[in-house]
């Protein structure tokens, strides 16, 4: 350990030996900056957890081809040395510096275009690479400073990461950007696996805030049709499930004989036109529907919102895409995404009768993306199926019953 720690602080002191020298020759940016909109750079920051997985070289193609990012961060590669230049020179970057593990932990990877970025690499340690970043053809002459980061795991370790940073600030007076991951998450909430965290950083304070408002979200009482309080669990659920029961139930027994006044209008449509509203789903029209749903919307029984989608596109979206595909296909919707929660939300404050409450199902992500896609299908025929005497429907140009 001990021989370790020294490497580290010969390391730290190279860093600061490289950076004192080639600051120097940097001009001051005494300064404020403005933003550049002529110019937009991409750039993706991954902590990949190994760059031997199967798909790895395939994620990465796919990341550029959809954004096309002039700078690569990969973290955690868990290889370094010659086995990770081989598999940099099979990626769509130009030139890479790459940084051995710890042992079988750790790495860090920092990959770039020449013809979309210059960019000159400063130092590295086992924790960091510092570089200094330009855009070729941008109307601003400025540089700026990117240090890419995987903090070690050991706290020891990441000591003497910080130290450095701090040392690096006193170095420079660019604009600085810090990517990459501390290992240092703020709260116990946000750390899954591992040992604790330590501290208690406003632990109580948010710890009663969930409580207030878990206790605040219950219904604990309501009044019935006379106006007397229902107290026990299980009345107050009886009592919510036959009153929507009736809200949602007709009562209608039978219906006049008598023949409605006759109408010129009848819904019609060509058949390319029905062709068009009934036909397979296809890729382009799955996407832009996922895209459209807010991402960290109340999510389904599930519990997986868009959002987790829309992240995760590249590892599930073969499968969105195969799900909602065979909807289409056999025109049903399986029984295990039918099934939804229904929440109720109060309209007012001092909620007591059960017309306080305006009820909401908590739909999957798989079934809004089929709703999503039926109602942009429909929307633009919605003139040759509704007649203008169910004028009532609309509200703000959209249709009551199909806003999704």
């Amino acid at each position: 350990m001990g021989s370790g720690i020294g490497k580290m602080k010969e390391c730290v002191k190279r860093i600061v030996w490289s950076l004192t020298e080639d600051v120097m020759l940097m001009p001051l940016v005494n300064v404020c900056l403005t933003l550049d909109c002529s110019v937009i750079m991409n750039a993706i920051i991954w902590n990949c957890r190994g760059t031997l997985k199967p798909n790895f070289q395939n994620y990465v193609r796919e990341l550029v081809c959809i954004h096309n990012p002039a700078i690569l961060v990969v973290m955690e590669t868990r290889i370094g040395r010659e086995r990770a230049k081989e598999i940099t020179d099979r990626l769509p970057f130009e030139n890479a510096v790459h940084i051995d593990t710890i042992g079988l932990a750790g790495g860090l990877w920092m990959l770039w275009n020449s013809k979309r970025v210059e960019v000159m690499p400063l130092a590295s340690t086992e924790q960091e690479i510092h570089a200094i970043v330009k855009v070729p053809n941008s109307n601003s002459n400025s540089n700026w400073l990117l240090s890419a980061i995987y903090a070690s795991p050991r706290t020891t370790e990441r000591h003497i990461l910080w130290n450095n940073l701090i040392k690096v600030a006193e170095l420079h007076d660019m604009p600085w950007v810090l990517v990459g991951d501390f290992n240092e998450p703020l709260t116990r909430e946000d750390k899954f696996g591992g040992r604790p965290v330590s501290g208690d950083r406003n632990t109580t304070f948010y710890h009663v805030s969930t409580l207030v408002r878990r206790k605040r979200n219950q219904i604990l009482a309501i009044k019935d049709s006379t106006g007397d309080w229902i107290h026990e669990e299980n009345g107050i659920k009886d009592f919510i499930r036959r009153g929507f029961e009736g809200v949602y139930t007709s009562s209608l027994l039978s219906r006049s004989r008598h023949n409605p006044l006759p109408s010129q209008w009848q819904a019609k449509l060509s058949e390319e036109e029905k062709r068009s509203i009934s036909g397979a789903a296809s890729e382009e029209e799955i996407k832009s529907a996922l895209w459209l749903l807010k991402p960290f919307k109340v999510p389904g029984l599930d519990g997986l919102h868009a959002g987790f989608f829309q992240r995760f596109w590249l590892v599930v979206g073969k499968s969105v895409l195969e799900e909602v595909k065979n909807i289409f296909a056999i025109r049903k919707m399986p029984e295990y995404l039918n099934r939804t929660h229904i929440a109720l939300i109060p309209k007012v404050q001092g909620h007591e009768m059960l017309g306080n409450y305006r009820p909401i199902s908590l739909c999957n992500t798989i079934y809004k993306i089929v709703t999503k896609i039926i109602v942009a299908r429909l929307r633009p025929f919605l003139d040759k199926l509704i007649s203008l005497s169910n004028q009532p429907l609309f509200r703000g140009g959209k249709v009551l019953i199909m806003q999704s």
